[in-house]
């Protein structure tokens, strides 16, 4: 992504955006999710961008997941890298 490009992701539960998560960055994020969700989705999005909005889940809130922007204003693409497994199951 372009040094000024700013991407961003944020937390869905149930359909709604979570007050609790979202980020905007132009280098790295940190979301957070409440414990007493379960369950939750990604919107990832970049500003200015034509291209919609990404969506990726739903995910069991037992991990760390690790993502990565890449591409240009208009073409852009996330990836998971990795994830962190927790033991509270």
């Amino acid at each position: 992504m372009a040094p000024a490009t700013r991407g961003e992701v944020y937390v869905m539960v149930n359909g709604q955006q979570a007050g609790f998560g979202g980020s905007w960055s132009r280098k790295g994020f940190n979301v957070y999710v409440s414990d007493i969700t379960s369950e939750f989705n990604l919107t990832f999005s970049v500003e200015d961008s034509s291209e919609q909005d990404k969506y990726r889940g739903p995910f069991k809130n037992n991990k760390d997941y690790e993502w990565k922007f890449s591409g240009s204003l208009d073409i852009w693409h996330i990836e998971q890298l990795a994830y962190c497994l927790y033991n509270y199951d």
